[in-house]
């Protein structure tokens, strides 16, 4: 063999070593992200009310969770509706998250603290941005009574 030759096969065979050692890419949903929400919060009990639509910002994190899942924390200005909420996502097809029903959050604003209770949520990625789609039922307690509510959420996250 002559030298050109044998150096394109140890460059071959050194490639392929790394790759058969593990070396992969990144997770493309893993890591923070800069979000804005609009939402619908819709008042159903004691009485029922008009939708009031209105928007809230933050961050979100994307962590590895278990198997082909994720933990996503979204932070949000404590006034806006929010605090933390943090919530597990199963990878779907392609570039896309589906999310569990059932899972709660600890919600607090205008003098109310409750629990959202998540009733659907799906989410997808295009290049750094992060879409996720959420629809909550909410019970809390304020100095006025009780109250039930519904929240649609349409968030924009821009990886950071």
């Amino acid at each position: 063999m002559n030298a050109r030759r044998t150096s394109i096969l140890l460059g071959a065979i050194s490639a392929l070593s790394l790759t058969a050692c593990g070396a992969t890419s990144a997770d493309p949903f893993i890591g923070t992200y800069t979000y804005t929400e609009d939402h619908t919060f819709t008042l159903t009990a004691p009485v029922m009310a008009p939708a009031m639509k209105g928007t809230a910002s933050g961050t979100l994190t994307v962590e590895a969770g278990s198997g082909a899942g994720y933990v996503l924390t979204l932070d949000t200005q404590a006034d806006a509706g929010g605090g933390s909420c943090t919530l597990d996502a199963e990878r779907g097809s392609g570039l896309t998250l589906t999310f569990a029903a059932g899972q709660t959050c600890t919600v607090s604003g205008m003098g109310a603290t409750g629990t959202a209770t998540l009733k659907s949520g799906s989410g997808a990625l295009d290049g750094t941005t992060l879409t996720l789609d959420l629809s909550y039922d909410i019970t809390a307690s304020s100095p006025m009574g009780s109250l039930e509510a519904t929240n649609v959420d349409h968030d924009t996250a821009t990886r950071e």
